[in-house]
């Protein structure tokens, strides 16, 4: 090729293409910015750009100071944007992207309904159909040319200190609501792929609002397999900056949640099945300060919450091949959790399980297992309602817990369970003030195994525990909290309960042979206790409105415990013993040894009581013996043996300075009406003013008619009377004027009265006609010292000189007369007594009384 070919052919067109390119690479940044502002002027805005260049080898585009506005603000604006794309690997179809950055950027965004206002530009406008592109059929050399995929690369890219700005609007009726979307950072390395195999790392750091959220991955993946190592970190999440995303009550709650996870993922397809994995997971969250509304009634707040899973992994094919497992750490500050009016307080709550593993397998469910399970809590407090406490403690807490759950089988061991200064039942702000239903100092449960057929516990020991019982007039208990007093039953006394019906009995023998002869009858859920203590000082307060005067007592328990309670073996047999007092010198001791699950009531027992006041319990036991208690003192030894139902046993009564009646009562021996026996029971008593009664007890719990207060009580009461009664029958023989003497109620009671003394109408004189009885009274009252004698003057109409009761009441002449009549008489009576010598302070008169009913008599009404 010669010179001057060479300069037509090659050299000039070089300069003329170099020129156009030199041109177009000129003027394009202005062409570029003269179509944009056009563009940007027709959306009623304005476009600034400080800096716009556009490189074609290699090919580059960077921006600087970039902005759009209105009226307004500014709508968008832009730091610096650089994007450069490497030629050379384009030959080998790889487009590598050798630069790539965003910072500065800040977008207004604003949804108006359903339009969307993206820099102050309406995306409306780009939704709009686009018209169909009729299909080109390749030919087979097209198909081969792109059948070989193009490669991209993306060594680096980042975004930074970016800003979006939303807001959005439902309608015009509701308020504006803002945010504020912040990329601080937003990284891509090492991104490579080609059709939809991609690698590569990302990395985030933003905040939404307050919220801030850190992200970080590598990644690999494929239609065959994705993996990917995911690190979230210094994430905080302030309920306040997304509340307004939550429906309602939620949206009205506050707290901060605090974030840090890390795991491997791995998706692998067997066969046309996916497979999951999670691997590595470690998941660190705290929620501060938290005050949430659940609904209407629920609600959840804690200063501090902190849950920990480490070394966690999961593996999931299906709901019936599944695997997962962690170790998991719970730890919680002043949580409190209220459901209407019950809520609940925790100071301080710790929950340790050192591995939970979840594993389906088969078609009986997933098998969860966990080891070693911790917990602790501290300063529990639930309540019922503002003024009822269901429980509280100061601490509590178990350790060494295993267990295993699938479907209905369940099996659970426990290496200790302790609750330290525990409350239950307690009614707040009372007045006056009430004590708890139990508080307990300690409560120590060691060595308990169980699953869905029974529970072995090896030890149970409570310290230093009270249990109070307040009754009410309807004897409810009052500080029983869990139930109102409107639905609660008053206790059945031994009169009102009624005795097994014969049917019930037939039914229960015929259930139990029943269960014995079929082989797939399986016992109920069975405990078996090894050892129950009662330590240090604990009691029973008893105080019962229900009677007059109340009872208020307090039995100190000093012994009381429980051994080799079985109720899976029938021959096992069990044992309790019980040391208690009643103050300084009343004593409580029972020993007993029973066979629980025995097909029949058997056991061996003995009951010893020392010196037991009885007038408290008066109420009580009158129920059973028909009289009051007015003084005594009980020693009580019974001896009972139980074998299969058959009763057998002793009581040895004795009795100190026992009066039936009360000492009001006591002076009372001849009043008309039921007769208490405090004057009859004296037979009884030996020369140191004791009875001393041995009383056999035998008898037949299979028996429809048995009945406990039967068997117990029964006996001594008829042993008081059938003696007491023989006694009063005898006494009052030689004043068979003055007192008449009857047995009724088949023989349990004795009708006593008095009989008056009567008059000759219109006389208020004694007379011979009532020479015998006036000469028993005055023996009877010499005979009984302590009698007092109240003589009641008593007129009728014929004192008034007439035949029949009048029709209207009495003028006040002849009532006044009438009264002065029966006074007389009174007066009479007295002085006749005092001159037997009868001291004048025992006999006293009460007020006069006039009877108008038509078989009225006049006398005088007497009363011991």
């Amino acid at each position: 090729m010669t010179r001057q070919h060479f300069r037509h052919f090659v050299f000039l067109p070089f300069v003329v293409i170099a020129g156009l390119i030199t041109l177009i690479w000129l003027i394009t940044p202005f062409v570029a910015k003269h179509y944009l502002s056009a563009y940007i002027e027709e959306q009623g805005q304005e476009l600034s750009i400080d800096h716009l260049s556009i490189n074609f080898f290699p090919p580059k585009m960077e921006l600087e100071e970039v902005a759009i506005h209105n009226q307004n603000q500014d709508t968008l604006t832009l730091k610096h944007a650089v994007f450069e794309v490497s030629i050379f690997p384009l030959f080998t179809r790889t487009v590598t992207i050798s630069k790539a950055s965003i910072d500065g950027l800040n977008i207004v965004v604003d949804q108006r309904q359903n339009d969307w206002i993206i820099a102050g530009i309406n995306t409306a406008q780009f939704l709009s159909e686009e018209p169909q592109i009729e299909k080109q059929e390749t030919t087979s050399e097209e198909v081969v040319e792109s059948s070989e995929p193009w490669h991209i690369k993306l060594p680096s890219f980042s975004f930074t200190n970016s800003h979006f700005h939303l807001s959005r609007q439902a309608d015009n009726d509701s308020p504006i609501e803002s945010d504020t979307v912040t990329i601080q950072n937003f990284s891509i390395k090492d991104l490579s792929g080609s059709e939809l195999n991609w690698q590569g790392k990302i990395a985030l750091a933003a905040l939404l609002n307050e919220a801030t959220v850190g992200i970080k991955s590598q990644f690999s993946y494929s239609p065959q397999t994705t993996k990917a190592d995911v690190e979230i970190d210094k994430t905080s999440l302030p309920l306040s900056s997304f509340a307004h995303f939550l429906p309602a009550p939620y949206n009205q709650g506050n707290g901060t949640l605090g974030l840090k996870l890390s795991f491997q993922f791995l998706q692998e397809q067997v066969g046309d099945v996916p497979s999951y994995q999670l691997n590595n997971l470690d998941l660190n969250t705290q929620v501060e300060n938290l005050d949430l509304m659940l609904n209407e009634q629920d609600h959840v707040a804690t200063a501090l919450t902190k849950l920990d899973i480490q070394q966690s992994s999961l593996q999931f094919v299906s709901a019936e091949q599944m695997s997962a497992s962690a170790n998991i750490h719970l730890e919680s500050k002043q949580t409190q959790f209220t459901q209407g009016e019950t809520q609940a307080s925790i100071g301080n709550t710790q929950l340790s399980i050192d591995i939970l593993e979840v594993v389906a397998e088969n078609d009986l469910g997933p098998k969860i297992t966990g080891t070693n399970v911790t917990f602790s809590s501290q300063a529990l407090d639930s309540q019922l309602a503002k003024n009822k406490r269901i429980a509280a403690w100061t601490e509590a807490g178990f350790n060494g817990v295993n267990f295993s759950a699938q479907g209905d089988n369940f099996n659970a061991q426990l290496a200790e369970l302790t609750i330290s200064d525990l409350t239950l039942s307690e009614l707040l702000n009372s007045q006056p003030a009430l004590a708890p239903l139990a508080h307990i100092g300690t409560i120590k449960i060691a060595n308990l195994e169980a699953d869905q057929d029974g529970a072995l516990i090896k030890s149970i020991i409570t310290d230093s525990m009270t249990a109070s019982l307040f009754l009410d007039a309807n004897k409810n208990i009052k500080n029983l909290i869990f139930v109102d007093a409107e639905a609660q039953t008053a206790p059945t006394s031994f009169e009102s309960a009624a005795p097994p019906q014969a049917a019930d009995a037939e039914n229960a023998m015929q259930n139990t042979q029943n269960a014995e002869q079929n082989p797939a009858f399986k016992a109920p859920y069975h405990v078996i206790l090894d050892n129950y203590e009662m330590t240090g000082e604990s009691s029973l307060y008893m105080e019962d409105n229900s009677i007059s005067p109340a009872l208020k007592r307090t039995l100190n328990i000093d012994t009381l415990s429980l051994h080799n309670l079985n109720t899976k073996d029938k021959d096992q047999a069990a044992t309790f013993a019980l040391k208690a007092r009643n103050g300084k010198y009343s004593t409580i001791q029972n020993d007993v040894k029973i066979w629980p699950m025995a097909d029949k009531l058997t056991m061996q027992s003995e009951f010893i009581i020392k010196e037991a006041e009885l007038p408290p319990y008066s109420s009580y036991i009158a129920d059973a013996l028909g009289y009051q208690i007015d003084s005594g003192q009980l020693n009580l030894d019974l001896t009972l043996e139980a074998d299969n139902g058959k009763l057998n046993g002793n009581s040895h009564l004795l009795l100190r300075e026992f009066d039936l009646g009360g000492s009001k009562e006591s002076s009372s021996a001849i009043k008309a009406g039921a007769m208490p026996l405090n004057i009859a029971v004296g037979i009884l008593k030996d020369s140191d003013n004791n009875i001393d009664l041995n009383i056999p007890l035998t008898g037949d719990v299979e028996n429809p008619e048995f009945g406990w207060q039967n068997f117990l009580m029964v006996p001594i009461r008829n042993a008081l009377f059938q003696a007491s009664s023989s006694y009063l029958m005898q006494t009052f023989v030689p004043y068979a004027n003055v007192i008449s003497v009857a047995k009724f109620a088949g023989e349990q009671l004795l009708k006593i009265r008095v009989e008056p003394l009567l008059f000759i109408a219109e006389d208020a004189h004694l007379n011979t006609s009532q020479d015998n009885f006036l000469e028993q009274l005055s023996a009877l009252m010499k005979d009984k010292e302590e009698s007092k004698l109240k003589a009641c003057g008593v007129s009728s109409f014929l004192d008034l000189g007439i035949d029949q009761p009048p029709s209207d009441d009495l003028d006040p002449a002849s009532k006044e007369a009438a009264k002065k009549l029966a006074v007389q008489r009174s007066e009479h009576l007295k002085d006749y007594l005092i001159a037997q010598g009868i001291d004048s302070s025992r006999i006293f008169l009460c007020a006069p009384e006039v009877d108008l009913a038509k078989n009225s008599k006049p006398r005088i009404e007497l009363n011991f």
